[in-house]
């Protein structure tokens, strides 16, 4: 006769299900360990490929547990199939409801007790270590859909467990994601072609098949369970031919769902904290990303979608690439809505085949007339937005390639500028900032557009504080700090104008403002490290050349608020703090 009993391809499968027993199984060897009902029994005994949670080989009794699950047409069929071929094999099967055991179980072991009456009465009897005392003859759980939701009721209706609310969702998770696989091998008996992608729902969880997949006459299948917020993972290799067998039974680490694109195999949850009170539209975030292992040299597979990675978003926001190493890439990323709550977006990589995804012109508003990263070696400053790329008058050329606030910058030694005729020509409403960072206190040009009519800039004064000018019909309209900076460390600059106000940002704090002038910039040529003749940040005609290292400028015809330049500066200033990465999760 051929063995039946603990074969040993199911030996993976016997033990997983002992190391994880529910607290329904737990409750139940508590009763019957001690052959408290006179009889020996077992605990998880596989019966060719049936594991038996609890057996009485003398009496050849099975005893099931049949959840809410086993009401579904697909399970019920199973059952009548599995019950079918167990009792073609000589077992006794008896089956207690779930709500039974937990609400009533002196009942069932009374019940018990009578069955085992009427069954062989020639069978060999143990006796009684402890008098008084009955035991429970143990459950068949026919599969870990029965475990999920003896566990599931059980949490549930003893609201006396000792364990935390949190321990036992976990818990009941895990018995979930066992139950889809349990369904999945089943399944797979019926139709050799099923390929999962089904939820189950089961109480206050539910357990989902995300994929079966399948090589030749394996099968590798993947389940999730889910309570609350709590997530937990489970992975059957099994092979279908010549009979089922179960290669592996294990919880793996986060299966994810909702995956925007089955080519991309790794993911980040990335969350960036809103440093003001309101909300921003379409902000372009600063990103410090590091460099995994999976990803390509050049970054072209990094994908940023809108929302939480388990949401079923799958929006792509624009990126821009400024610079790259072998450690780490500096991005700036288009935030559609930067709410006061935190804002998380999903971002994808590992992709070998992966092109370039970035829309640079993207990331920045209708607003920015132009934004300079200064991160070339040599050559003009690209203007990102592409209105007024700098010609470049900066000798040597390792000038332009000194470290900046994000990846490089350009240094000015004091004979150095660029543009020789860049128009920005924000007339009215407008903003200048820049990052820039000396040692050394003098008259210096940061930038300036217009002339000593009406025009307007930024600049260093030779009591190291910093100047916002506006020359508003030959009047000098000037707004100096109050602090000096030539402090050798890096600070962020913003000149606003309303079209009526005209106010002075130092490091995202305000420092000054006053209403007068209108903004206007006149006719002259703008440039960035020296004048171009007419110089309005010092009403004069000197070029007042910069010694400083300078990083990402931007104009824009914009005021912007006192909450964007804040997170303008926070968002570099403190990167670790305000953006964070989540751990990666893989697609299996």
């Amino acid at each position: 006769m051929n063995k039946i009993h603990n074969i040993k391809i199911y030996k993976k499968k016997r033990q997983y299900l002992k190391n994880n027993t529910t607290q329904v199984e737990k409750l139940f060897w508590q009763k019957i360990k001690d052959s408290e009902l006179g009889y020996k029994f077992r605990r998880q005994r596989s019966i060719k490929q049936y594991i038996v949670d609890f057996y009485c080989p003398t009496l050849k009794l099975i005893i099931e547990l049949d959840g809410d699950v086993h009401k579904l047409r697909r399970q019920s069929q199973l059952d009548w199939l599995r019950e079918k071929e167990l009792k073609k094999l000589g077992f006794k099967i008896i089956r207690y409801n779930n709500y039974e055991i937990i609400n009533d179980i002196n009942r069932v072991i009374v019940n018990i007790k009578k069955n085992c009456k009427k069954l062989d009465m020639n069978c060999k009897k143990i006796s009684s270590k402890k008098n008084g005392y009955i035991t429970l003859i143990s459950v068949l759980v026919v599969g870990a859909v029965g475990l999920a939701i003896t566990l599931t009721l059980l949490l549930l209706g003893l609201g006396s467990s000792q364990t935390s609310l949190a321990f036992e969702q976990s818990n009941q998770a895990k018995a979930l994601a066992n139950s889809c696989a349990e369904v999945s091998l089943n399944n797979l008996k019926l139709d050799s072609g099923y390929s999962g992608d089904e939820t189950i729902n089961l109480g206050q969880g539910s357990c989902y098949i995300s994929a079966v997949e399948a090589q030749g006459s394996q099968r590798t299948i993947l389940t999730q369970g889910t309570v609350d917020t709590i997530i937990r993972y489970v992975e059957v290799v099994a092979q279908l031919q010549p009979d089922l067998q179960i290669i592996s039974w294990q919880e793996i680490a986060g299966k994810a769902v909702n995956w925007w694109n089955t080519d991309w195999n790794k993911r980040k949850e990335i969350t960036i904290t809103n440093a003001g009170v309101t909300v921003l539209t379409d902000f372009p975030a600063y990103l410090r990303v590091l460099k995994e292992t999976e990803m390509q040299a050049d970054y072209d597979d990094l994908r940023f979608i809108s929302g939480a990675c388990a949401d079923a978003d799958s929006t792509e926001l624009d990126y821009e690439i400024e610079s790259y190493s072998g450690t780490e890439a500096q991005i700036w990323l288009r935030i559609p809505s930067l709410t006061i709550e935190p804002t998380i977006i999903c971002m994808y990589y590992d992709n070998s085949s992966a092109s370039s995804g970035e829309n640079a012109t993207g990331v920045w508003d209708s607003n920015y007339v132009s934004v300079y990263h200064l991160a070339h070696t040599t050559g003009s400053a690209i203007d990102t937005i592409g209105n007024f790329t700098a010609e470049e008058i900066i000798d040597p050329d390792t000038n332009m390639d000194v470290a900046g606030v994000v990846g490089r910058g350009d240094y000015f030694d004091g004979d150095d500028y660029l543009g020789n005729n860049p128009e920005w020509n924000v007339d009215g409403a407008h903003l200048y900032c820049v990052w820039l960072n000396f040692s050394t206190a003098h008259n210096g040009t940061i930038l300036e557009d217009g002339g000593n009519g009406d025009g307007h800039g930024l600049g260093i004064l030779t009591t190291g504080q910093l100047r916002y000018a506006e020359q508003y019909n030959g009047a000098d309209n000037y707004l100096d700090s109050a602090s000096s900076y030539d402090d050798g460390a890096w600070h962020q600059l913003c000149g606003s104008h309303t079209g009526t106000d005209q106010l002075l940002y130092i490091d995202s704090d305000l420092e000054t403002s006053v209403t007068q002038g209108d903004g206007m910039v006149g006719g002259n040529n703008a440039r960035i490290g020296s004048a171009n003749s007419q110089n309005p940040v010092f009403n004069d005609s000197s070029a007042h050349y910069l010694n400083a290292t300078l990083d990402e400028i931007r104009v824009s015809s914009d005021a912007r608020s006192a909450d964007w330049i804040k997170q303008s500066y926070e968002i570099v200033e403190n990167q670790s703090s305000i953006v964070v990465f989540s751990s990666e999760e893989v697609q299996y």
